[in-house]
């Protein structure tokens, strides 16, 4: 973050008229400017500072922010009888809690030497009026559209809290450059150009939470690391959230981090440094399971992650025991409950009532299935082949952006082209994260291949088979059977003998006899 610093310059002027701070100047009037200074403690009580009263800081505090909200160039506090020293703790405080006004940040006022009065407060703004207007405008739209994107029906105070942190991770960027435009210090930069630094991370989620309702956020501001972050308020406790930290730098696209997330005092302070007096204690450890979660991700009450020790993609449900199938080996508060390994329907049937098992996949078919089955975010697909009315553009963006599937030497994708055997061994291998630890399998017909590696590795980790006479048959085309069972593998999603007794067959050409009938069922079946 960019320390803001505290700038006193004296100006002593004659004949000051008071009224409307215009005119001539009076003879005892001196004026300051100022910025923001993030050591000072805008936490303070202002009842107990100079001559003001609370009431008459309260209304003063009203009408200079109607001033900056109005962009008006200046505005009388006279009547208020504050002083110096309470006017810049006020400032600072107006400033902070008010994302919104991004476009000032420092202030010239003007004052009694004799008596420490303040007259008057004129703002600085960073941009013309104009330039403002269109700003916030920009602002208004993306932070609707945001949630929009993330707001779902009954949500509770945990799920705004997961669901605006992982819409931070995901969609800005960390500006890493050492002279980082103002912009990226503020909700604009981190809303509309998705590029902010610590300031615009923690300013925007404050801003989101408010806008969702009932969670409690504000910054947090570190002098010794010249570093910002978010406390919020859960059940009445305190939790630190550090979304600029849980976002990996060089940006990883679609990757979440937990590790800074609703995190007690103690933990924080471990490698984090604040001024302790100036914020609530927070205790509570009631979300230490979410510390240690691999590449999580929230979506409607659920929280997906990779287990290490599994080796397949787990799920903990959140308020809904009354649907719970087994407990893991972490400590949860009451009120959220894991579940065991289901999966959403990746792939459907067509209006016929048929699977059409043996057609091929096309490209961009395997992209929306590992896209609904990985459970990722779209992006912009940067292909020239790839248009935006495709209905698959989200989700070849999406495998673009994680590396999942890469474009041919020309830089198209090819998106109706038919997947190959070893290109689905290719995309596994890029996902996989497990070990490759199986029998060591040799194929008759993939010595020298392209896709040789890919191959042999996804073959020993029993995600992809050949065929009984040896072969693996790269460069035919991948059926619609062969990708959900390989996908199927590749996630360890299994359906039980139990699911498998009870489950509807709503496919026409798929028999009990056909060698995928298991897998076909599992990715097509709705929880």
């Amino acid at each position: 973050m960019k320390k803001l610093r505290f700038v006193v310059s004296f100006l002593i002027a004659a004949y000051i008229s008071l009224t409307g701070l215009t005119g001539s100047f009076a003879s005892d009037m001196i004026l300051k400017y100022g910025e923001v200074s993030i050591s000072d403690s805008y936490q303070e009580s202002y009842e107990t500072r100079g001559k003001g009263s609370k009431k008459s800081l309260s209304l003063a505090e009203k009408k200079i922010l109607d001033a900056i909200k109005n962009l008006d160039s200046q505005v009388d506090i006279s009547e208020y009888g504050i002083n110096t020293s309470v006017q810049r703790e006020l400032l600072d405080k107006i400033i902070r809690e008010n994302p919104d006004i991004f476009y000032t940040r420092g202030w010239t006022y003007s004052y009694s030497p004799s008596s420490g009065t303040v007259f008057g407060i004129m703002p600085d703004y960073d941009y013309e009026k104009s330039k403002i207007e269109s700003m916030k405008a920009e602002i208004e739209q993306k932070l609707s559209a945001a949630i929009e994107k993330i707001k779902e029906p009954d949500m509770t105070p945990l799920e705004k809290v997961l669901a605006v942190h992982q819409y931070l991770v995901l969609n800005i960027e960390y500006d890493e450059r050492g002279n980082a435009p103002i912009e990226s210090h503020s909700i604009y930069g981190a809303l509309v150009d998705g590029k902010a630094v610590c300031e615009g991370y923690s300013e925007l989620l404050t801003v989101m939470l408010e806008r969702l309702g009932e969670v409690d956020s504000f910054v947090v501001v570190s002098e010794e690391m010249l570093h910002a972050w978010n406390m919020v308020v859960l059940d009445g406790n305190y939790y630190h959230i550090d979304a600029t930290w849980n976002d990996p730098t060089p940006d990883r696209e679609g990757y979440v981090r937990y590790e800074y997330l609703l995190i007690p005092d103690s933990v924080m302070a471990s490698d984090h440094q604040w001024d302790r007096g100036n914020y609530p204690v927070a205790e509570s450890s009631d979300y230490s399971f979410l510390w240690k979660l691999e590449n999580p991700r929230y979506s409607s009450g659920v929280i997906r992650h990779w287990s290490k020790d599994t080796g397949r993609f787990e799920e903990i449900l959140l308020e809904r025991p009354d649907v719970l199938e087994e407990e893991e080996d972490i400590d949860l508060p009451d009120n959220i409950e894991p579940v065991g390994n289901t999966a959403r329907p990746y792939i459907t049937g067509y209006d016929d009532g048929t699977f059409r098992p043996e057609n091929s996949v096309k490209r961009l078919e395997i992209a929306s299935m590992i896209f609904k089955l990985l459970e990722l975010s779209e992006r912009d697909a940067k292909f020239p082949d790839v248009s935006h009315s495709s209905w698959a553009f989200g989700y070849i963006g999406a495998m673009q952006n994680s590396g999942y599937m890469k474009g041919d030497q020309a830089g198209r994708f090819n998106p109706e082209a038919s997947l190959t055997r070893s290109e689905m061994a290719t995309i596994a291998a890029a996902i996989y994260q497990g070990e490759h630890s199986g029998q060591d399998l040799k194929f008759k017909d993939i010595s020298g291949h392209w896709g040789e590696k890919a191959i042999t590795d996804m073959a020993k980790a029993g995600v992809v088979k050949g065929y009984s006479d040896g072969s693996f048959a790269p460069n035919k085309e991948v059926s619609r059977a062969e990708a959900v069972a390989i996908l199927n593998r590749l996630s360890k999603l299994t359906i039980s003998d139990e699911e498998l007794k009870s489950a509807i067959n709503p496919f026409s050409d798929v028999r009990e006899s056909h060698w995928a009938y298991r897998d076909i069922l599992k990715a097509t079946k709705n929880r």
